[in-house]
């Protein structure tokens, strides 16, 4: 295993001193948290209050939600072993994706590994349902994981939040792009900034413009919406 000083000797001679004197390694703190007393917690001894968590219910450390995992993995194990294409699903599982399915009132839903995952995967997987005849309309702030899921796909960028701009870009998308499909890309609470879309206009956009909406919740599920899910 290499140390970190042998980490930033190797950075420094491989890109050189002018990344090296950027300061671009990657730093890390371990804060120690945990059940009963998290978002509080230590760093390098003092005691401190975290404010960059996304968990904002504090359900990762609910006592009840703990003690509930922890009686599922003694009874199921740390992993299925295998896809669930080939070896099927634990039920629970399966219960889990019903549940979340009925607060949208949907037929169905998917879990993915992680909110990045599910970004990138479902908007690769759109990609190829529409034979790739969508266009992308995607707001300037828009996640990390949606701009890599659009990556090599055809797209358009509006002004973040600007609903002026994004009619100018659907214009644009369909005049150019006369056999597409265009379908807007926005989040439901903008992690980058903390804003919120007017969503009722971009739904009377893509009416107008006859395009599909997809909305990144992540940031709203469990604070907003009458059931729980989100603005939508």
């Amino acid at each position: 295993m290499l140390h970190s000083k042998t980490l930033a000797e190797l950075s420094q001679a491989y890109f050189g001193e002018q990344y090296a004197s950027r300061d671009l390694e990657r730093q890390f703190w371990d804060f120690n948290s945990g059940v009963g007393i998290f978002p509080r917690g230590t760093l390098d001894g003092r005691e401190v209050v975290t404010f960059s968590s996304n968990d904002y219910l504090g359900l990762a450390t609910n006592e009840r939600f703990v003690n509930q995992a922890i009686e599922v993995v003694k009874a199921r194990g740390i992993g299925s072993g295998g896809s669930h294409n080939l070896g099927g699903r634990y039920p629970e599982l399966s219960e889990l994706e019903h549940q979340i399915a009925s607060v949208y009132e949907r037929e169905g839903s998917v879990i993915f590994g992680s909110g990045y995952d599910a970004n990138m995967e479902t908007l690769k997987m759109l990609a190829k349902v529409y034979d790739n005849r969508l266009v992308f309309v995607s707001d300037q702030l828009n996640h990390r994981s949606i701009i890599e899921g659009m990556r090599g796909l055809p797209k358009a960028i509006f002004a973040h939040n600007d609903m002026e701009d994004l009619e100018r870009e659907l214009r644009k998308v369909k005049t150019t792009y006369p056999n597409s499909k265009p379908i807007i890309v926005f989040e439901g609470i903008y992690s980058m900034d903390g804003a919120m879309p007017n969503i009722k206009d971009v739904v009377a956009l893509a009416k107008k413009y006859d395009a599909l909406t997809i909305d990144d919740e992540v940031h709203a599920v469990g604070l907003y919406g009458s059931r729980g899910g989100g603005d939508m």
